[in-house]
């Protein structure tokens, strides 16, 4: 494996290339785990990603959008107004 640190990434590559190669680090560090048994690329892979990933973008520094109502009804006089579930169809 590369020995290239994050750090000396940062200096000459773009962001994606380097969450990239922290994710193949960590895959690589996963397989070695699991005795290097064949089969489990693509989970080691994901596996990786997501701890990576939750490591860069924690839960608590991710802004969510608010939900967006379920309907909004329209009203004869041009005003909406806005209901927990759709109406239902009759």
């Amino acid at each position: 494996m590369n020995s290239a640190t994050l750090f000396d990434l940062a200096r000459t590559k773009p962001l994606e290339t380097m969450v990239e190669h922290e994710v193949q680090k960590r895959a690589y560090e996963l397989y070695e785990q699991r005795g290097k048994g064949t089969g489990f690329a693509l989970q080691d892979w994901l596996e990786a990603e997501a701890q990576v990933l939750a490591k860069c973008y924690p839960p608590s520094a991710v802004r969510r959008p608010r939900s967006a109502p379920d309907a909004v009804i329209s009203h004869r006089n041009g005003t909406e107004s806005f209901a927990a579930s759709p109406p239902a169809m009759t």
